[in-house]
C-alpha cells in the first residue's frame, strides 16, 4: 500500500517525489491496447531487466523485425522510448527492493540492472528526487504493496 510521502517529509528540495512515484507507478500499470509487438517488447523487459545489456536490438534481431521499426512503433504505443521505458521500470523494481528488503544499495543496483551503484544513485534520484538511501530512510514506500 502507497503512504502519502507528504506525511513522512512533504516536499524534497521543491521536488515533490510522491507525485514522481505516482507518474512511474501509473505508467507501468497503464492497461493500454497496445499492439501484440510492442506487448511482447514489455514483456521482454519484464523478464530482462536485470540483465545490463538489456537492449531493443536484441529483440529485433531474435525476431527478424528492423529496430529501427521497433523504436518507432514503440515510442508510438507508449509515448516512451525503449531505454526510457526500461529505466522506468528498473527503478520501480528498485523501489519495491528498497522498501521491502535489507538489500545493500549496490546489491539492488546489481539486482535492477546496472553495473555502477554511482550511476543508479544519480538515476535514481534523477526519477524520485531522492537518493536510494534517502528514499528508504523515509519509508516512501513499505512492503505492503
Amino acid at each position: 500500500m502507497m503512504h502519502d510521502v507528504h506525511a513522512y517529509f512533504g516536499r524534497v528540495e521543491g521536488y515533490d517525489v510522491h507525485a514522481a512515484h505516482l507518474q512511474v507507478k501509473a505508467h507501468m500499470e497503464k492497461d493500454t491496447q497496445t499492439l501484440p509487438i510492442v506487448n511482447r517488447i514489455m514483456e521482454y523487459v519484464r523478464e530482462n531487466y536485470a540483465d545490463p545489456a538489456l537492449q531493443l536490438t536484441t529483440f529485433a534481431e531474435r525476431n527478424s523485425i528492423s529496430v529501427g521499426y521497433l523504436t518507432k512503433l514503440f515510442r508510438q504505443e507508449t509515448g516512451d522510448t525503449f531505454v526510457t521505458y526500461m529505466t522506468k521500470y528498473r527503478l520501480k523494481q528498485a523501489a519495491q527492493l528498497l522498501g521491502g528488503t535489507d538489500l545493500k544499495i549496490y546489491e539492488i543496483a546489481e539486482k535492477t540492472g546496472y553495473n555502477s551503484q554511482h550511476y543508479f544513485c544519480e538515476i535514481f534520484k534523477n526519477m524520485f528526487g531522492v537518493t536510494p538511501t534517502e528514499y528508504r530512510k523515509k519509508g516512501i514506500i513499505r512492503n505492503e504493496e
